[in-house]
């Protein structure tokens, strides 16, 4: 992008643009705890719904996070003081006019200097569940395991509690039911 390119107004659009996305972050954020309550609740459609939702914002941002760069913000402020140097006469009557040249030719230099300096890169995107397949699989696989231990306990408890009411056909009836359920599980790894 050349500077050229830039009009006076590209400064103030920048500002505009961090703007809009604070409040894309924001509704990040608000999509993000709806997909761990979704998920918490096991509610499929739900899940599916809001990671849609959440993959679009996403691209939304990242779209808009490029354009709002401190590079482009850089460029944008560079390009207002150049707009600036030009609307001010050149040869202007008084000694005030010639400073005033000069401190806005100094602050065009330092405005250079400061976009040469910073990358186009833009800003990093941090590594989270809702982008990393790797991390995704890390968190569900440790919630998969919290939910085994939380239920090996319960079999003891369940366990205990048959053992004194031995006469009761409900404990055996259940723990029948709780073994199909988790041999279920079993076999969707192909066991």
């Amino acid at each position: 992008m050349k500077f050229t390119e830039l009009s006076e107004g590209s400064y103030e659009r920048a500002a505009e643009k961090r703007v809009r996305l604070n409040k894309l972050f924001n509704q990040r954020a608000e999509l993000r705890e709806k997909l761990k309550h979704a998920q918490e609740e096991g509610d499929d459609a739900k899940i599916a719904m809001v990671t849609t939702k959440l993959g679009r914002l996403e691209d939304s941002i990242d779209a808009l996070s490029e354009s709002a760069s401190p590079a482009a913000a850089a460029k944008a402020r560079l390009a207002q003081l150049k707009a600036d140097l030009a609307e001010l006469p050149q040869n202007p009557g008084s000694q005030e006019g010639y400073d005033a040249l000069d401190e806005l030719r100094d602050k065009i230099k330092a405005a250079e200097a400061k976009v040469s300096q910073l990358s186009e890169a833009g800003p990093t995107k941090t590594r989270d569940a809702s982008n990393d397949p790797t991390i995704a699989l890390e968190e569900a696989r440790n919630r998969a395991v919290k939910a085994l231990q939380g239920i090996a306990a319960q079999i003891d408890k369940f366990t205990a509690a048959a053992k004194r009411n031995s006469r009761d056909w409900g404990y055996p009836g259940s723990m029948g039911h709780v073994a199909a359920k988790l041999e279920e599980v079993r076999d969707f790894f192909g066991n």
